[in-house]
């Protein structure tokens, strides 16, 4: 084998041996940080027969129930399992809102409900009527509360 040839093969693994590292680097960092990621937003805890209870700037009281709360601590938010959220506004008869699931702000400002949304103003006989969605924003605390 000549000296060039010799070389030349050297080259060769020194840059094959240069590539390995760097595809080590670029390709195993990522997975990495976003299976930190994923760790970072596991659950830190969650609630059975959740219900928490709040006024508006009104002073008018609403109350939030769920199946199950479940938090986030990377972003504060928490997801409720079948919630069901009675507004008491004012003289009128209460409404209550059902969901199959509800994702609520970290301050707890707003509800999104997803799933069968049912939305029942009133109750017996004072029925003011019956509304139906896939998903709706509920704002319980104006933001300047």
């Amino acid at each position: 084998m000549s000296k060039v040839e010799t070389t030349i093969l050297i080259s060769v693994f020194i840059l094959l041996a240069g590539l390995s590292v760097w595809l080590q680097y670029a390709l195993l960092e990522p997975e990495t940080e976003t299976a930190q990621r994923a760790v970072d937003n596991d659950p830190d805890y969650y609630i059975e027969n959740f219900r928490i209870t709040g006024n508006d700037k009104e002073g008018q009281t609403y109350f939030v129930e769920a199946d199950r709360m479940v938090h986030f601590p990377q972003d504060g938010t928490a997801l409720l399992d079948n919630p069901h959220i009675i507004q008491y506004l004012g003289e009128a008869p209460p409404r209550h809102i059902y969901a199959t699931t509800g994702r609520m702000t970290a301050n707890g400002d707003e509800i999104v409900m997803e799933g069968e949304v049912r939305v029942i103003q009133g109750s017996g006989a004072a029925t003011g009527g019956v509304m139906q969605s896939n998903r709706m924003k509920i704002r319980l605390r104006d933001k300047k509360s």
